[in-house]
């Protein structure tokens, strides 16, 4: 795509001042909660009262803020002004916060430099959220839509880092943006992969119920005409973005010996969700949740799917269902599902 034909539109001067005093106001009150910063209290009138913070250039930030449940705050974006003694500061607003806890708390440049990197992510998110939906609107949305409109985790202030993703990949797989996707599989040959379940569910069950018949003949058909057995593979299902920045330049070995083979996408079109690895199955919704894993990081996790956790997985899910099932007042008068 030629940079002139980058989507751009939603950036606009006043967009991006309401996703920075937004974000500010987020920092603002999360901060306080934390007691990273401890701003003076002006004044109060009812439940709102009136703080300011000054950092060590002389940078003041005034703003109003409630008192809520659990020492936490909730700041008024719209009553936030910021002052310097030397200039106006000339960043952007979230990020002059940063900066002055940079200073005053001694953060390393690296570290100072890599949250600007996941703040300056998060806002270009923000900007594409700012026109919100009616409650109207939400209440026929289904769940795996609604996670399109959702804006971050409630207390993170870096929550839609997503560091890895360009902005092309941010416009194609971001939960907001709620395009549709099918995903690719690729065939991975035993001998260097296992498959764990439920003692109830076999690797053929989960192909049979996931895949068509007619995508599985053309799996075969596809290591067939490259002389190798279906039977010694297992089909996996990989994230586009994974397969061209992680399998690929790490497996090329694996890839030119033929463990890996990549054969194609599903027929199924799916939404991602909030942690970006999770995908619901938009054609058929009997079918399962996938969760695929992706070397990005976003909130504070890269989003990979940890060996020891993913095999032990099975029988964490057996014993908790055990728990249940021998418990009456769970499953009989609470209906834990």
């Amino acid at each position: 795509m030629k940079i002139k034909e980058t989507y751009l539109s939603v950036f606009n001067k006043q967009s991006w001042e309401k996703a920075n005093r937004q974000l500010l106001a987020k920092m603002l009150q999360e901060f306080m909660y934390e007691n990273i910063i401890e701003p003076k209290q002006l004044q109060k009138q009812g439940a709102l009262a009136t703080y300011r913070w000054e950092d060590h250039r002389g940078v003041t930030y005034t703003y109003q803020a409630k008192q809520r449940l659990f020492d936490s705050f909730s700041v008024l974006p719209e009553s936030i002004k910021l002052t310097s003694k030397a200039s106006t500061p000339t960043f952007s607003e979230a990020l002059q916060l940063l900066i002055s806890l940079s200073e005053d708390k001694g953060m390393s440049s690296s570290t100072a430099g890599h949250l600007a990197k996941e703040y300056f992510h998060t806002l270009i998110a923000d900007v594409h959220l700012q026109n919100r939906k009616s409650a109207d609107e939400l209440a026929g949305m289904d769940y795996a839509e609604l996670e399109g409109e959702m804006t971050g985790h409630p207390w993170i202030t870096y929550n839609k880092g997503r560091i890895g993703f360009g902005y092309d990949d941010y416009l194609r797989f971001a939960p907001e943006q709620k395009q549709k996707i099918k995903l690719s599989w690729i065939a991975v040959a035993k001998q260097i992969a296992s498959f764990h379940s439920l003692d109830t569910l076999g690797f053929d069950d989960v192909m049979e119920q996931e895949l068509s018949g007619k995508t599985l003949a053309e799996f075969e058909k596809e290591l067939t005409s490259q002389d190798l057995l279906a039977a010694d593979y297992y089909y996996i299902p990989v994230h586009e973005w994974q397969w061209m920045n992680v399998i690929v330049p790490l497996f090329a070995e694996y890839i030119a010996n033929d463990l890996i083979v990549p054969l194609g996408e599903g027929e199924d079109q799916y939404f991602p969700q909030q942690s970006i690895r999770t995908f619901v199955n938009t054609t058929n919704r009997d079918k399962y949740h996938v969760k695929l894993p992706m070397s990005i990081l976003n909130t504070l996790v890269y989003r990979g799917l940890p060996s020891e956790r993913t095999v032990i997985a099975p029988q964490e899910t057996q014993h908790i269902k055990g728990i249940r099932v021998r418990d009456a007042f769970l499953k009989d008068t609470c209906r834990v599902g």
